[in-house]
């Protein structure tokens, strides 16, 4: 807006203004039968233990043989103990290890085989007679195996089997494998330490020169160290583990020159970090130089396999004496993040709700616990996680891509709770190693199906199988960080903490009263409240019994926080309409698992029921919210919140949402703050929730919330990368549908983003918008850098050349542009003194005016357009200068000054 001075020596002067997201096999299908024509389902091939042999059998998901019966023979070693009795083409179709006649397989063939293997070896002789099938002719067949003696009650600890494996598995590992990825053959070799051994010194020589393969040069240090953020593809991985090597070596040999590296390492780690302690494949963000720990924004998002032990690396390096002012904030970042899983499940793949599936996902939890274990203040923490770690045993197959990181951290982590907790774990993990385990002393990568190969392979992704393995057969030595030196006794779970650590692990609810399940739901173990939950919603026979026992668990505030959690589960498996009002309230309970579980449970009711509620729900949404920083320890990124939005905004697997697109009869009172504060959630997918409210906003609607509409766009979710920019695309369409000008800015925003992004699909989509706008607007004239904009994206790449030539062209199109609404207004500018008479020389200038999309602050900037005399002014680009002095150089005339409003995001 101008306004029009006039400076006179005479008493008059005249005063205008112008305003200017893959299936298994179905575990209904049928194993085929080998030996009447049947073929294997897939190709996988797994080391059959120490036989010489390796083979295929049914398996009806990634991790679960259970239905198989016969063994198909791939493939037999030269000179291996299987070598001249079977042969590729043969099938396996019983064994036996004690020296009894072998019967046909009844249970797991993979198991049995494995058990069998375990009699067989504990034998001198170490016979194992196997039913082969052959061309049609079926017979028994013996074959020797090495005599190894048997698992003692305690292996790995006090078993010299476990000593032997250990020993043979070290010396196969040094003439036939490399360092590896990382150099983790280096923390076998380290872990195995035992100057009475005579093998000793050769392998601690070769733990030295497999640490050279990854120890930077001074160059590399200095990119480490630099004020730029390092940011090559799966860099975050490179580091973490990096530094976990380095600091085992530096504390177990005293080996000063690998120091400058693990600080290296240390700074490099904790600079990358997103301001809630995670990291994905590459570093967090550097917001500006010098910056750091901005949110995540490369890549498509968190990957918390590479969060936790690059956590676990802090520490070590720390315990290597690392001081660094970098050190301590990373830790305390990652140690609230991470921290906030224990007592509620799984560490996720990304910035997820806690698992309830099980007890471990790709080794974060046996990670977590022996990161816990190292921070005397997080002792429950540590607990939590190593009872998780412990209990994990039918897990240690499962994970992303692969199942190697649980083999290695698994077992680590159950060694934390103590020598007792790891015997129960390896006593339930044996069978599996002992498949790993070939008749040379090497081991072998075995999976089942899915991400990481087909088994039958020494390393997953350059990571050797002998190196997890190993790990474990030496924990009784003690002699690294990962394996127990200098554990924390107090940790260490007693006979009965065992017990329920080994029936939490192998709990079946179907085989429980309904009065144990409701007990179960208290369980210390999310996995059983889960599934106690789901057992009680099968029963339906009993659920007018028991419904008004769960509802007092559930909404007794003086009751155990878990016993209330398994009783809002267990009311959402139920899915009584009656609970709604009761769920309802207790998403505004204090206890924020109640209030997360009550979310969740709500969406199972039907909608009638849910939407009675609404006004309830609404409420709650903006009564409940909290702002992101600084981390709640106990719901960082608002999980809770996240879930009472998914039950409002989105809905999903049959239970469709309570407000739609249809938002007729809602309450605008409580829909505007409930709108708001969802749109301030941290994580991205939550503000996506509301994607088909905001592109279905009125006129009126938009006005009211055009903050955060103009936010939504501008400002990336600082979590979940990979599903924030969805409710960007939304917000675009509705102030482009509505014709606010502020849409325009915001799409440029948008489209430089995703050029950081993966794919930028939602550049795309900000295109298109923008050449919505082009098209019949006054583009060019409030933006016109528009047009170079576009220019300059053909050639940067922003988006494709089409999306923005689309916009070139739209703009050319159309010769007659109306003008875009704006959400900003200045209504007035006036001054207190429009003619100044000298030596009277200054005066105040004042501007009144609205903007809907207001953001944290206006800001006013002055400045004179004409008027032979210079001007000063006493406030300019302040949110005060709204009403500035000017000052004016007394030179007579008509003085025309300017007032740009902005907000604080410089619009």
């Amino acid at each position: 807006m101008k306004i029009n001075l006039r400076v006179t020596s005479g008493p008059i002067v005249a005063f205008f203004l112008t305003l200017m997201l893959c299936l298994s096999p179905s575990a209904n299908a049928q194993a085929p039968d080998l030996t009447a024509g049947g073929l294997p389902t897939s190709n996988n091939n797994l080391n059959l233990g120490a036989t010489g042999m390796h083979g295929w059998m049914y398996h009806h998901a990634k991790f679960d043989s259970s239905e198989s019966r016969q063994i198909l023979v791939n493939s037999v070693d030269v000179g291996s103990p299987a070598d001249g009795f079977l042969a590729a083409g043969d099938v396996i179709l019983g064994v036996d290890g004690t020296g009894a006649e072998p019967v046909n397989f009844t249970s797991d063939a993979r198991k049995a085989l494995a058990e069998a293997i375990a009699d067989a070896e504990a034998r001198n002789p170490a016979t194992m007679k196997l039913i082969r099938w052959r061309a049609g002719s079926t017979t028994t067949v013996e074959i020797t195996l090495r005599t190894m003696g048997a698992y003692s009650a305690t292996a790995p600890y006090n078993c010299p089997k476990s000593a032997k494996i250990l020993e043979e598995g070290l010396e196969h590992s040094m003439i036939n494998e490399d360092a590896g990825r990382y150099a983790f053959r280096a923390l076998a070799l380290l872990a195995a330490n035992d100057p009475s051994n005579p093998n000793n010194a050769a392998r601690q020589a070769q733990a030295q020169v497999d640490i050279q393969t990854i120890m930077p040069d001074a160059t590399e240090i200095a990119t480490m160290t630099s004020d730029v953020t390092e940011t090559s593809s799966k860099i975050a991985w490179r580091r973490g583990h990096q530094l976990i090597t380095l600091a085992e070596y530096y504390m177990a040999t005293g080996d000063t020159q690998v120091l400058p590296a693990i600080e290296a390492h240390a700074i490099s780690i904790a600079r990358g970090q997103s301001m809630f302690g995670t990291m994905g494949h590459q570093y967090a963000v550097q917001t500006a130089p010098g910056v750091y720990n901005g949110p995540y924004a490369y890549g498509y998002g968190v990957v918390n396999s590479v969060g936790v032990p690059a956590f676990v690396g802090l520490l070590l390096a720390k315990e290597c004496g690392i001081t660094v002012p970098e050190l301590d904030p990373a830790i305390d970042r990652a140690a609230t993040y991470f921290g906030s899983y224990a007592g509620r499940g799984i560490i996720p793949y990304g910035e997820g709700a806690p698992g309830d599936i099980g007890f471990e996902n790709n080794g974060k939890t046996g990670a977590a616990a022996v990161a816990f274990s190292l921070l005397g203040n997080h002792t429950e923490k540590a607990i939590f996680n190593s009872k998780m770690a412990a209990a994990a045993f039918y897990d240690r197959q499962t994970g992303h891509t692969g199942s190697w990181f649980n083999q290695f951290w698994a077992p680590l982590g159950a060694n934390v709770a103590g020598e007792e907790a790891i015997a129960a774990h390896f006593a339930r993990i044996r069978w599996q190693l002992d498949l790993n385990r070939r008749w040379d002393g090497g081991f072998e990568f075995n999976n089942l199906g899915g991400g990481g190969g087909n088994g039958g392979v020494p390393q997953w992704n350059e990571f050797y199988m002998s190196t997890a393995a190993l790990m474990t057969y030496a924990l009784p030595l003690k002699q690294l960080t990962l394996t127990g030196r200098n554990q924390n006794p107090a940790l260490w779970q007693d006979s009965a903490g065992v017990a329920g650590i080994v029936a939490a692990g192998e709990y079946d609810a179907t085989t429980r009263t309904t009065n144990e399940l409701i007990t179960d739901l208290g369980n210390w173990a999310p996995s059983v409240q889960r599934l106690a939950a789901e057992e009680i919603g099968l029963r339906t026979s009993e659920h007018a019994t028991i419904l008004p026992t769960l509802t007092a668990i559930a909404t007794d505030s003086q009751a155990d926080s878990l016993s209330r959690r398994g009783a809002c589960r267990a009311l959402g498996q139920i899915g009584d309409d009656s609970s709604a009002p009761v769920l309802a309230t207790l998403v505004s309970d204090p206890d924020v698992d109640v209030r997360r579980l009550a979310a969740d449970s709500m969406r199972y009711l039907s909608s009638e029921a849910k939407l009675a509620e609404l006004d309830t729900l609404l409420i709650a949404l903006d009564t409940t919210k909290k702002p992101t920083l600084p981390m709640d320890p106990e719901d960082p990124l608002h999980f809770a919140h996240h879930s009472l939005a998914y039950v409002v905004f989105k809905g999903a697997d049959g239970y469709p949402a309570i407000i739609g697109t249809d938002l007729t009869g809602i309450d605008r009172n409580l829909l505007y703050p409930a709108l708001r504060a969802v749109a301030e959630h941290p994580i991205g997918q939550a503000r996506a929730f509301m994607k088909n409210v905001i592109e279905n906003l009125d006129e009126t609607d938009t006005l009211a919330m055009a903050d955060s509409l103009v936010n939504l766009v501008h400002y990336k979710a600082p979590a979940d990368a990979m599903f924030g920019d969805a409710i960007r695309g939304s917000s675009l369409i509705t102030l482009r549908t509505h014709r606010y000008a502020e849409g325009v800015p915001v799409a440029k925003v948008l489209i430089v983003d995703e050029k950081y992004m993966s794919g930028g699909a939602f550049a795309g989509e900000a295109f298109i918008e923008l050449a919505g706008y082009a098209g019949g607007c006054e583009t060019v004239r409030p933006y016109p850098d528009i047009r170079a904009f576009c220019e300059d994206a053909i050639y940067q790449k922003y988006g494709t050349s089409g999306w923005a030539q689309a916009v070139i062209d739209a703009i050319d199109a159309d010769p007659n542009p109306v003008p875009l609404k704006t959400f900003k207004q200045i209504q007035s500018v006036t001054a207190d003194t429009p003619t100044l008479s000298l030596p009277s020389n200054s005066t105040t200038l004042r501007a009144t005016s609205i903007d809907y999309a207001m953001g944290t602050g206006a800001y006013y900037t002055w400045r004179k357009v004409h008027g032979q005399g210079t001007a000063s002014f006493s406030e300019n680009g302040t949110a005060a200068a709204i009403n500035t002095t000017v000052t004016i150089e007394p030179i007579p005339g008509q003085y025309l000054f300017e007032v740009t409003m902005a907000d604080d995001r410089g619009f």
